[in-house]
């Protein structure tokens, strides 16, 4: 199983996927629950672009192969104020995550 399937079903949800055939498209679906009790995680009200310097400063954790895009983005989230981490690829956003708790 995949770690898509993995995630989607701890939230009460699907994935699957299908082909016409080789060399042909492929088709992935996911289906999300809307209506599963519990499935919104809070998150909490981080500093945005106009807030006043009380709003709280998140801890951050970008995971992405896309180094480019992954960098842009925490120098961004840095200007806001957070504190954020950068790694490029699961299995080292996995031990950050374990690290921080």
């Amino acid at each position: 199983m995949t770690t898509v399937e993995n995630l989607v079903e701890l939230q009460g949800s699907g994935v699957s996927s299908g082909s016409d055939g080789h060399g042909e498209r492929s088709i992935f679906q996911t289906r999300l629950s809307a209506t599963k009790e519990n499935s919104v995680i809070p998150m909490p009200q981080c500093a945005r672009v106009g807030q006043p310097e009380t709003a709280e400063k998140c801890r951050i954790l970008i995971v992405d192969d896309n180094k480019d895009l992954a960098t842009s983005l925490a120098r961004l989230l840095g200007l806001l104020g957070h504190e954020v981490e950068v790694v490029f690829d699961g299995r080292k956003g996995i031990e950050a995550k374990k690290k921080d708790n």
